[in-house]
């Protein structure tokens, strides 16, 4: 990985954290939302990913300059949070334990 930030997504370390631990946070409730596969390696039952986009994606420069037609305009970012959000609410509602359902 190439900067300090950017690392793998490891449980083990969250869940030895004294505030999950005296709250009951562990693999069963735990989903980690990414953009980065290869950063979820580490837990990729708890793990979904999505599509990645950055500030240069949402103002369109970035993919404008690359020559792509594809500008993530504010349509696109609206029905895919709300993708997103939908189908974390369906795991809440419908999941007792975060692996089994996904």
């Amino acid at each position: 990985m190439k900067d300090h930030w950017d690392t793998y997504r490891d449980l083990t370390k969250v869940h030895a954290d004294k505030y999950c631990k005296e709250n009951n946070i562990n693999l069963s409730n735990t989903l980690v939302v990414d953009s980065d596969p290869r950063k979820v390696q580490l837990c990729l039952a708890n793990s979904i990913t999505s599509e990645e986009y950055c500030k240069q994606d949402v103002i369109g420069q970035e993919r404008l300059f690359k020559g792509e037609t594809k500008v993530l305009d504010d349509a696109w970012q609206e029905k895919h949070m709300s993708q997103l959000a939908d189908f974390i609410i369906g795991l809440l509602d419908r999941a007792d334990n975060v692996p089994d359902y996904l």
